[in-house]
C-alpha cells in the first residue's frame, strides 16, 4: 500500500487494479486532498478522465470534500470537475457537519469565515470551468436536493444589494470606471460581509446561475429576499449556520446514509492537527 504519495508511487496506479486504486486514493485523501487528486489525474493522464470517474464513483461525498476543500478559486480542482454532480450535491449538503458548533456566544468573525469558506467552496465547484454542460448538471444537481440548495443560498443571506445590482449594469460600471461601489452605493454597506472580494465572487456566481438556470436563480431570490425580510442581516446568516449544520445532521443520521457524525467529524480533527 502507497504510504507517502511519491510521484514513482503515483506513477505506478496505472500498474494497479480498480480496488487497489481505490483503496489508494482513498488513503491519500484521509492525509492530503492534493495528493490524492494527484493520483486520480495520473490515472486520467495515462488512461483517460473515465478511469478517474470510475475511481471517484467508489468514493464517498466524505472523501471528495476532502479533496475539493483542499483547492480553491486560484488552484482549481479537476475532481470538482469530474466527480458525480449528485454527490457534489450531497457534499454540501455534509458540508455543515464539520463547522464548529454554533452557540449564541460564537464570535462573528467565525460566522462570516463560515460564510466565506462556502462560497469558497461553490466558486472552486462552480466558477473554476468554463464547461456549461458541467455547471449545469451540478446546479441541476444542487436544485433537487433541499439541503444542498440552501448550501447554493447560504453565501448570499445579508447580502441583498449584491443581487440587486446582478440585475443591473451597476457593478460593470463601477468595475469599468475603477470606483469603489461601496462608497457609491450605501446599500452596499447593509450586508453582513463587507470583503469587496467576496462581493464580487457573489456577483460573479448569480451571473452564472442567473444565465445557466433562471429558475433557480429566481427561486433562489425568493428564498433570499424571504431571510431578508424576516430577520436582520445578521440573523438571518446565524439562523442559516444553525438550519444548515441541523439539516446536515439529520441526513447524516438518517438510514440513508452510510457516514456517522463522529467519522465525519473526525476527518475534520486530523485536518485541524495537520494544519
Amino acid at each position: 500500500m502507497m504510504t507517502n504519495g511519491s510521484k514513482d508511487e503515483i506513477k505506478d496506479l496505472a500498474k494497479r487494479t480498480a480496488e487497489e486504486r481505490t483503496l489508494v486514493v482513498r488513503e491519500l485523501a484521509a492525509t492530503s486532498g492534493r495528493e490524492a487528486e494527484n493520483a486520480l489525474m495520473s490515472i486520467a493522464e495515462q488512461e483517460g478522465d473515465q478511469a478517474a470517474i470510475a475511481v471517484l464513483e467508489t468514493l464517498n461525498p466524505l472523501e471528495i470534500a476532502k479533496i475539493i476543500k483542499e483547492h480553491d478559486f486560484s488552484i482549481p480542482s479537476a475532481t470538482a470537475w469530474l466527480a458525480d454532480p449528485l454527490k457534489i450535491a450531497d457534499l454540501l449538503a455534509l458540508d455543515p457537519i464539520g463547522w464548529q458548533k454554533i452557540t449564541a456566544d460564537t464570535h462573528e468573525d467565525d460566522i462570516i469565515a463560515l460564510q466565506e469558506d462556502a462560497m469558497n467552496l461553490l466558486a472552486t465547484i462552480l466558477l473554476t470551468t468554463d464547461d456549461e454542460d458541467r455547471q449545469k448538471q451540478v446546479l441541476a444537481a444542487l436544485a433537487e436536493n433541499d439541503n444542498s440548495f440552501f448550501y447554493l443560498c447560504f453565501p448570499f443571506i445579508g447580502q441583498g444589494a449584491v443581487l440587486d445590482l446582478a440585475d443591473s449594469s451597476c457593478m460593470d460600471w463601477y468595475a469599468n470606471q475603477g470606483l469603489d461601489e461601496e462608497e457609491e452605493n450605501p446599500e452596499m454597506k447593509k450586508g453582513v460581509q463587507t470583503n469587496s472580494n467576496y462581493r464580487q465572487q457573489l456577483y460573479d456566481l448569480y451571473k452564472l446561475i442567473d444565465s445557466l438556470a433562471p429558475e433557480l436563480a429566481l427561486r433562489m431570490r425568493g428564498l433570499i429576499s424571504q431571510q431578508g425580510e424576516e430577520k436582520t442581516a445578521w440573523e438571518s446568516v446565524y439562523s442559516s449556520i444553525v438550519e444548515l449544520r441541523e439539516a446536515a445532521l439529520a441526513k447524516i443520521q438518517s438510514a440513508d446514509e452510510k457516514l456517522d457524525e463522529e467519522e465525519y467529524e473526525d476527518m475534520f480533527e486530523k485536518e485541524k492537527k495537520e494544519d
